[in-house]
C-alpha cells in the first residue's frame, strides 16, 4: 500500500550504488570485484530515499552472496527509451533455473541449489525488492542461467521533467 511511504523524493540512484556497493564489499571482505557505472544521461528518480538503498542492499547481498569468490558485482545505471532510468544488477554467479526465479520471488522461497543452501538467508530478499519495485510503479526482470550468473533489472518511470532538471 503506497499511502505508507511518500515517494516524493528525487533519488540520485548513483550516489546510492557507490554508498552501497562500498558498503557490501566491507561487510564481505572484499569477496567480489564491485563495479559502479553511471552513464553521464542516467536521470534521477521519484521515489522514498531508504526503501530504494534496501532495494539495492539486497540486490547486491544476493549478488555477492551467491557469487564465486573473486567474480565481479556489476551495478550500471542507465537511460531508458522512455526517460526513466535503468538499474541493473549483474553477477557472475550461480544463476537459477526458471523454477528457482519463479521461487526466489516467494517469500522464504530458497531452491533447492547446494550453492544457495549452504548460505545464510532467510528468503526474502526478492521479495522484498519486488515489494519496493511495486511501490514505486517501477517494472522488474530477472535473466538468470545455471551457472553462469544473474542479471537483475529495474526500469524506474521518469521523474518529472522540471524537478529531475533542477
Amino acid at each position: 500500500n503506497s499511502s505508507f511511504i511518500a515517494l516524493d523524493e528525487i533519488v540520485d540512484l548513483g550516489q546510492i550504488a557507490s554508498d552501497v556497493s562500498e558498503m557490501i564489499s566491507m561487510a564481505y571482505g572484499n569477496r567480489c570485484r564491485h563495479v559502479v557505472a553511471v552513464d553521464a544521461d542516467a536521470p534521477p528518480v521519484r521515489g522514498e530515499r531508504r526503501q530504494i538503498k534496501q532495494l539495492l542492499i539486497n540486490l547486491l547481498d544476493n549478488a555477492e552472496k551467491y557469487s564465486p569468490e573473486g567474480s565481479a558485482v556489476e551495478i550500471r545505471i542507465s537511460r531508458d527509451l522512455e526517460q526513466g532510468a535503468v538499474l541493473k544488477v549483474i553477477d557472475q554467479g550461480y544463476g537459477m533455473t526458471e523454477e528457482e526465479t519463479a521461487e526466489s520471488l516467494q517469500p522464504f522461497g530458497r531452491g533447492t541449489d547446494p550453492h544457495v543452501r549452504q548460505r545464510m538467508g532467510t528468503g526474502l530478499g526478492l521479495p522484498v525488492v519486488l515489494s519496493i519495485v511495486e511501490r514505486h510503479g517501477a517494472r522488474m526482470h530477472i535473466d538468470s542461467r545455471k551457472g553462469e550468473g544473474t542479471v537483475v533489472t529495474v526500469i524506474f518511470a521518469p521523474a518529472l521533467q522540471d524537478e529531475a532538471a533542477a
